[in-house]
């Protein structure tokens, strides 16, 4: 629909999208969607739309709706269904909004293949609407650099820019998100939005947070069941480089997901973050650490202290791992608060607990863990497969990658091939071949190898067998592995990195300036 123009569609008009390898809908002038509460306008597939019991909807039957720069968006109680194509890079997002201004209220987005809303630069208001059944809900995004564009991060692809765009504050307010396969809300690129009252059930996360800017408050959790596929907490991504001067509300507890200086929430130097009273920082992984290049305020209360503690923490922020009382919190649960030689901290009714762990570049190398998809459920009788894509942040080497759960019979004892693949060419940037794989149960896989990785590269790990020549394999040859919340082989990446010392919760490098009142 050309600029200039309007189109309206009246309360209980049924659209059908044909293809999924087309644009359904383009808006470059105005458009007017209001249905009523019981006449709403419907966005679906044809196999929804027929009324057949032969047929069934699945996601990514169509492609996408787009909303395109100076176009106007008037939804009310609009609905849009399996829609969406694509799961990887290009991500084709159900409905896909860039630069508009818009307002949409009392609608509906389901059952979306990939990103079901995503909000570019978008002067949007979203409120009292459902976002359900989706891989993920709502993605808050900014072309910073129009000129490089930018795709959706739910999948691995991760925020190139740190810089707040400035351009727009959406609104997301009063909203329900409901199972919601890997995120209700991400934020991301130096975007600023206002997520505000929002209630959370079922999502692997809630919501994520790479180097961007949101205010989030009056978040509410309600879960249905205490289970880990269903995490209570906000996630700090470890890509995250904060870049702007920058306020964190209170709201759900924040998961700092990192794992040592190459990956951990970083404040820049010459940015200043102020960290409100009753904040709950937990974290994921006994390499956590928050790094601070520039300068932290917190600012607790005695009767509202800000705390950081472990994810296995029950007793603040409530059960944000979601596995009930299976696990306890412990002394050294998590690294440290890092304050670098340009950086200062202020700590004011700041409680620290279950951490002191900390990292020195002196002494001999050990292994990190670079990246670790992590397990949510097995697949079975499979004789290759294959990793969600890892972005190196630096350059460095591989020692080894470890699968999650692998088991197998191999009664003719092929050998495998398991190996680390660049995304550019596909070709290999670490590989080796493993025999001897029989009668092994459920394990963790670790299989040593050696290669180097660059930085902004992106990386998968594959893991498959190999029948010699002349063999014929058959049913007993499979192999069982563990997968991730996209059902890509749960494996994580490890290099050579510096050695960790015990130490406290705050270090200061010669030059960091710390108060603690």
């Amino acid at each position: 629909m050309a600029s200039g123009a309007t189109l309206t569609i009246e309360p209980g008009v049924k659209i059908i999208p044909q293809y999924s390898s087309y644009t359904a809908l383009e808006v470059q002038g105005t458009l007017n969607a209001v249905g009523t509460a019981a006449a709403p306008i419907i966005f679906t597939s044809v196999k929804d739309a027929d009324g057949l019991a032969s047929t069934t909807p699945q996601q990514g039957d169509w492609h996408n709706v787009v909303f395109s720069a100076g176009s106007q968006i008037n939804l009310d109680y609009a609905e849009f269904h399996y829609g969406g194509v694509g799961i990887m890079r290009p991500v084709k997002e159900m409905v896909k909004i860039v630069g508009a201004k818009v307002n949409i209220n009392h609608s509906v987005f389901d059952n979306a293949q990939g990103i079901a809303l995503r909000l570019i630069d978008a002067d949007a208001i979203v409120e009292n609407s459902v976002f359900s059944n989706n891989s993920c809900g709502i993605s808050v995004d900014s072309l910073v650099r129009p000129d490089l564009g930018t795709d959706g991060g739910c999948y691995g692809d991760h925020s190139q820019y740190s810089t707040a765009a400035a351009k727009t504050t959406p609104q997301i307010r009063n909203n329900q998100f409901l199972r919601n396969r890997t995120i209700g809300v991400e934020i991301r690129n130096g975007s600023t939005p206002i997520i505000d009252g929002n209630t959370f059930t079922d999502n692997y996360l809630p919501a994520r947070v790479e180097s961007s800017y949101p205010t989030m408050m009056n978040s509410i959790l309600s879960n249905s069941s205490t289970s880990p596929n269903f995490i209570g907490a906000i996630s700090l991504s470890g890509y995250t480089q904060w870049t702007e001067n920058f306020t964190l509300r209170k709201d759900l507890p924040y998961l700092l997901q990192s794992n040592g200086p190459a990956w951990s929430p970083h404040l820049n130097a010459g940015a200043t973050m102020t960290v409100e009273r009753g904040v709950i920082f937990k974290t994921d992984h006994n390499g956590s650490a928050m790094f601070i290049d520039g300068n932290l305020i917190v600012s607790g209360a005695v009767e509202d202290p800000v705390i950081f503690t472990s994810f296995k923490d029950d007793s603040v922020g409530g059960d944000s791992n979601g596995d009930g009382a299976a696990s306890t919190p412990r002394d050294r649960d998590w690294n440290t608060v890092k304050i670098a030689s340009t950086g200062s901290g202020t700590f004011t009714n700041a409680n620290f607990t279950y951490g002191k762990q900390d990292y020195t570049t002196e002494g001999p190398e050990v292994q990190e863990t670079l990246n670790d998809f992590t397990k949510q459920s097995l697949v079975t009788n499979t004789m290759g497969a294959s990793s969600k894509h890892w972005q190196a942040q630096k350059n460095g080497n591989f020692v080894r990658v470890v699968f999650h759960d692998f088991a197998t019979v191999n009664p003719q004892n092929f050998p495998y091939l398991a190996g680390i693949k660049r995304v550019s060419d596909n070709s290999f940037a670490a590989s080796t071949t493993i025999t001897n794989l029989q009668n092994i149960a459920t394990k963790e896989l670790e299989v040593a190898m050696s290669g180097s990785f660059a930085k902004d590269e992106s990386y998968y790990a594959i893991l498959q067998v190999v029948p010699p020549t002349g063999s014929t394999a058959d049913i007993k040859d499979v192999f069982q592995i563990g997968v991730d919340d996209s059902q890509m082989v749960a494996v994580s990446f490890h290099e050579f990195g510096p050695k960790k010392i015990f130490h406290s919760a705050i270090s200061v490098d010669t030059g960091g300036t710390v108060v603690v009142q």
